[in-house]
Formats: C-alpha cells, sequence, structure tokens
C-alpha cells in the first residue's frame, strides 16, 4: 500500500493566513472606508470597486446591509447615495 500524498498547503484565502482586509492595518474596516466614500452625490459602483481594490462580490453584500439598514439608496445606472 502506498502512502498518501503530502497535504497542499493551505490557500491564502484561508482564514488567518490571506490577504488583510483594505485598512485593516489602520483599524478602518472596508465598511468604514465604504462610507466613507458615499455621500448624497450618486456614486458608481463600478468606481467603488475600483477605489476599494476589491472584487464586486466583496462590495455587493456591504451595499445591499446599508440599503437594508435605511442608510443607502440605490439609484439607475449602478448609482448608489448615502442617506445620512
Amino acid at each position: 500500500m502506498s502512502s498518501p500524498p503530502p497535504l497542499k498547503p493551505p490557500h491564502p484565502s484561508a482564514a488567518g493566513c490571506g490577504p488583510r482586509e483594505i485598512g485593516e492595518d489602520s483599524g478602518t474596516t472596508l465598511k468604514e472606508q465604504l462610507i466613507s466614500l458615499l455621500g448624497p452625490s450618486p456614486t458608481d459602483e463600478d468606481s467603488l470597486i475600483r477605489l476599494l481594490s476589491v472584487p464586486a462580490a466583496r462590495l455587493a453584500p456591504l451595499l445591499l446591509e446599508l440599503e437594508l439598514d435605511g442608510r443607502l439608496v440605490r439609484m439607475p445606472g449602478s448609482r448608489v447615495a448615502l442617506l445620512d
């Protein structure tokens, strides 16, 4: 009987060993950075993705959370604005 293949090292995105969240070093969370970029004027979601350097799948849940909290409004053309 042969021995099992060696274990692969953990994937970089595994908890604790992946890249740090944007602003994590300074104590700023991604949600806080997102809020700082938003205002009453509509902002294009693609611009937010570029400015925050995150994939759309990472940004979408944060936008939805703000929308459900009544702090964000969605507008035509994939634009969002802060209501606070």
